[in-house]
């Protein structure tokens, strides 16, 4: 029987204002516990909608749209993932300096 209970955790991030919502997402990390295979993920694989606005601050979320969630258990057979099983990152903007 799949586990349905592993969660898989997006780390934070943070990016410099420069007026877009534009990130990098090769700085999101995804890590799940002992078993959980993570596939490389690129910038296509992660839901960047929780970036609301380009202004300073933080808890902008970052989570794993469909095409990740599919990668994620394409890679863990043993694992039942769906988007309950991710734990969003947030992204802080910071002032540019």
């Amino acid at each position: 029987t799949p586990d349905t209970t592993a969660t898989v955790q997006i780390s934070n991030g943070t990016k410099v204002y420069d007026g877009t919502t534009n990130v990098d997402t090769a700085q999101f990390k995804v890590t799940g516990p002992e078993g959980v295979t993570v596939p490389t993920l690129t910038t296509d694989d992660f839901d960047l909608s929780g970036i609301t606005s380009a202004n300073v601050g933080s808890n902008y979320a970052v989570t794993l749209n469909q095409a990740g969630i599919e990668a994620l258990q394409g890679a863990n057979k043993n694992y039942t993932i769906t988007s309950s099983n991710v734990a969003a990152g947030n992204l802080t903007i910071t002032p540019d300096t």
